[in-house]
């Protein structure tokens, strides 16, 4: 045990195990006699302490800033100011490419996209940067997809903080497909990993877009919540956006298989280009580009798919298919 002895602690083993006063029914704690011995020799040693404690502080604590005096007729705006508000991450600041698939790395504050697809029966997806076929620059996203029938699969890319979309009027993107009438979908997300959301906006791959690019543009209000959330058809909010994805499932009873390609991934500002004819339908702008290229010749798609709305019965299961998601890095 411990004590003061002239001038200094001192760490007592004479005793051996202490027995002499510490041992109880055989054991090494203290008896009545060894407490109080401890005791006796314990509090004057904390007694020291204390004392060169209170000697070394200081004898006074420092003086306070002096307030600033107001001159006559000036007044106090101190406890009228508020510290400015927190910035708000934005990640976007206005219109204009967030991914066109030619960095090295991955879209800030992203892990980049991935793969997600149903484990329960042999759907597939692949999602990567392709360097073989692009619409602007050297690369585009390739998206080689099995869906069995009623199944899905999505290729996502989500943000580790809300972007921050609110002034955003939309999404662009060029697209290209091995056959026509392959389908897939455009999602928005947001909530939280644990309650995510869920909009949507259905494509189907026009023949164009075998020989060349097809440029798509959608605005919020024809992206919707899907039909097996709360609130299905409402619109998305900008500002909730956390996340985009390509999805793909099926109709029902068949199957959807093809290779497709996004290019020149960006956003549309507020300003709104007015269309040089007036167009019949209110649906998104499809057009084959002038710089078509070819694909490779060994590339196929199934075909085959007549137009709908994407996958009703099938993605209704992608709210718990997630928890059997396999997912790989963008490469």
């Amino acid at each position: 045990h411990h004590r003061f002895v002239d001038g200094q602690v001192e760490y007592d083993v004479s005793h051996g195990n202490g027995t002499l006063y510490y041992d109880s029914d055989g054991d090494d704690h203290p008896n009545g006699i060894g407490n109080q011995k401890a005791t006796a020799e314990f509090v004057p040693m904390l007694n020291i302490f204390y004392h060169r404690w209170i000697s070394a502080a200081p004898t006074s604590p420092p003086p306070a800033a002096e307030e600033p005096t107001l001159s006559e007729g000036e007044e106090d705006t101190t406890s009228e100011e508020s510290p400015p508000p927190a910035a708000v991450p934005e990640t976007f600041a206005s219109s204009g490419l967030f991914d066109d698939f030619e960095s090295d790395g991955p879209p800030p504050g992203t892990n980049g996209w991935e793969a997600f697809w149903d484990e329960a029966v042999p759907t597939t997806l692949s999602c990567g940067v392709d360097s073989s076929v692009a619409q602007a620059g050297l690369s585009s996203l390739r998206l080689d997809f099995y869906i069995e029938p009623d199944s899905w699969a999505a290729c996502t890319l989500l943000y580790d903080e809300n972007p921050g979309l609110g002034g955003i009027r939309g999404l662009a993107f060029d697209y290209r497909a091995t056959a026509p009438a392959l389908i897939f979908d455009v999602d928005a997300h947001g909530g939280t990993s644990d309650a995510r959301s869920t909009y949507a906006y259905s494509v189907e791959t026009v023949p164009e877009s075998v020989d060349g690019w097809v440029h798509v543009e959608l605005t919020w209000d024809q992206i919707v919540r899907v039909d097996w959330e709360e609130n299905p058809g409402t619109p998305v909010n900008p500002a909730e956006i956390n996340g985009f994805a390509f999805g793909f499932g099926t109709y029902p009873g068949t199957p959807n298989s093809g290779t497709i390609w996004i290019d020149n991934l960006s956003l549309l500002g507020d300003e709104i280009s007015e269309p040089s004819e007036p167009e019949p339908e209110l649906y998104a702008e499809e057009s084959p580009s002038d710089d078509a290229e070819s694909l490779p010749d060994d590339e196929e798609g199934s075909g085959g798919l007549c137009p709908s709305s994407m996958a009703l019965g099938a993605l209704m299961v992608a709210g718990v298919g997630l928890s059997m998601m396999h997912k790989r890095q963008r490469k």
